[in-house]
């Protein structure tokens, strides 16, 4: 699956993804940010901690949250009945995506990565589900996601109003590329 990010004026962006599938996605976005779009974010902490039913898996997988538009191309007879269960089964997985998300950014905020003890203190903290889909990341995973982290950020702020950022989301580019 490509995503594109494209920079609108002010703190706004925009966000389509062209499935594997042929379908196009208008994924919409709630926040308005001048800093790092949230989207963005989910991306690399998924892509990385290898989160397969996150945000970005579930629609990759065939999932149409509230708000997702289809631009183009043809779905399958069953989408919706896909979809549905696809959300469904993903259980707490969608939120566990966002706390990771959310405490990887405050680590890479405050440059905490390279503390391990500030970060084994963040991740025992953190809300984690009864099942969680991984093991808590060691201090080598948490340095690889913050600096995967900004240099999105960096691309982000490179781009002026129109242009855009694609990514490619299959979750085995992630175990082919060299660490």
């Amino acid at each position: 699956m490509e995503i594109t990010f494209t920079r609108t004026e002010g703190p706004g962006y925009s966000i389509v993804a062209l499935r594997d599938d042929g379908v196009l996605l208008y994924v919409p976005s709630f926040d308005r940010t001048f800093a790092f779009p949230h989207d963005l974010g989910h991306y690399v902490v998924e892509r990385e901690l290898g989160l397969q039913r996150g945000f970005w898996g579930a629609i990759a997988a065939g999932a149409l949250f509230p708000g997702i538009k289809v631009l183009s191309g043809r779905q399958s007879p069953h989408a919706a009945t896909r979809s549905q269960t696809i959300l469904r089964e993903m259980g707490q997985q969608g939120t566990e995506a966002e706390v990771y998300l959310d405490v990887m950014l405050a680590i890479m905020n405050q440059h905490a990565e390279t503390d391990p003890a500030r970060v084994q203190r963040a991740l025992r903290e953190m809300w984690r589900p009864g099942k969680p889909s991984r093991d808590l990341p060691g201090c080598a995973e948490i340095q690889r996601v913050c600096n995967a982290l900004r240099e999105a950020k960096q691309q982000w702020h490179a781009l002026d109003a129109g242009q855009s950022l694609t990514v490619s989301w299959p979750m085995e580019a992630r175990h082919r590329r060299k660490r």
